[in-house]
């Protein structure tokens, strides 16, 4: 298994654990003999739910892998994943009118399943890049790589009701000892030993429409995953709060790049990517968090026109807020704007 860069921060949730003790459960092997009966039961406990760091997940992955002596254990669990492995973000993403909603709103909650790299999407006309967005010194470990790439397809095919919805995929790992399995699940070219780790697939896929889509259901689970994420926030450290209240804070006033930013904060721009990282976070995600909290409150509470809206976070041009919006969330600003005076 490749070196896995042990710097990395974050969180990873219990359910998304359970993913792993699954697929180890299927193999005959006794997640409670490998890693005790007290952790077990920490990490499948539903009345209190345990995060565990970054490197106590990678520890018990690469666990898995040495046991089952599977290297491509991470393809094999990932096709058992099922929306509670996602936590209250399972049942979110089920309630999304489109496939496109449902990604923006799986992006939004990620941090609640796990703070390894979001779930980036770049379209080039009609097609649609989703690379992992791995922020280690080297290549992603492949059991991590097979396990994001085939979460990402199942689920989404799960969404959709469509068992063959073809992808294709590039891996960086070297081509496994049956690449056959890979072409079966995933359904499109599969490439190996490729420059970077990525789903690409048709935009029309977007707006396939999810088979269990509820506009009522939306609001209640979504509440819920307000009220968890603002949990996970007041956790968060006393730097990164600062830092959402200073971007908040200049969105208008322009200087909201990283060497700005680090200079009002007093640190240098490499010292503001350090602790960044330790948060398991990039600027670029801080930002984006930033103005689509901010956009969300001008849309629904103010009558700001949409070209004032751009120029308070800090946009110089209409468009590219009117696009970045639709990034975040799956529709426009307007529709949005609509739908939150609806309710």
């Amino acid at each position: 298994m490749a070196v896995i860069d042990r710097k990395m921060a974050g969180t990873v949730a219990g359910q998304y654990v359970s993913l792993l003790l699954d697929y180890l459960r299927s193999r005959g092997h006794s997640p409670e003999a490998l890693f005790g009966a007290t952790l077990i039961a920490a990490i499948e406990s539903v009345d209190v739910p345990l995060r565990l760091t970054t490197e106590e997940y990678f520890d018990i992955l690469e666990r898995a892998v040495v046991v089952t002596g599977d290297p491509d254990l991470g393809f094999n669990a990932g096709i058992l994943i099922a929306p509670r492995h996602l936590g209250v973000v399972g049942y979110v993403v089920m309630c999304c009118t489109n496939l496109g909603s449902a990604l923006a709103e799986y992006d939004r909650y990620v941090r609640l399943v796990h703070g390894i790299g979001r779930p980036l999407l770049v379209r080039h006309g009609d097609r649609v890049e989703m690379p992992l967005d791995w922020s280690g010194t080297s290549a992603p470990p492949p059991a991590l790589a097979q396990l994001i790439m085939t979460t990402r397809v199942r689920m989404s095919r799960l969404l959709i009701g469509r068992e063959t919805a073809p992808v294709d995929v590039d891996f960086q790992f070297a081509t496994p000892q049956d690449p056959d399995a890979y072409q079966r699940f995933f359904g499109g070219r599969v490439n190996f030993a490729a420059a970077q780790t990525k789903l690409m697939f048709p935009a029309s896929y977007l707006e396939a429409p999810v088979i269990m889509a509820s506009a009522e259901m939306a609001r209640v689970i979504g509440a819920r995953a307000e009220a968890q994420i603002r949990q996970l926030t007041d956790d968060e450290p006393e730097f990164m709060r600062q830092l959402k209240a200073m971007l908040s804070q200049g969105l208008a006033m322009g200087g909201i790049g990283a060497v700005d930013v680090a200079q009002r904060m007093g640190i240098s721009s490499r010292t503001l990517h350090r602790r960044l990282s330790e948060c398991a976070y990039v600027f670029r995600d801080v930002l984006d968090d930033v103005r689509r909290e901010r956009a969300e409150s001008y849309l629904a509470l103010s009558q700001h026109s949409l070209a004032e809206v751009a120029f308070m976070l800090g946009y110089t041009e209409q468009s590219a807020f009117q696009h970045a919006f639709k990034r975040w969330t799956g529709i426009t600003p307007q529709r949005y704007r609509v739908g939150a005076m609806s309710t």
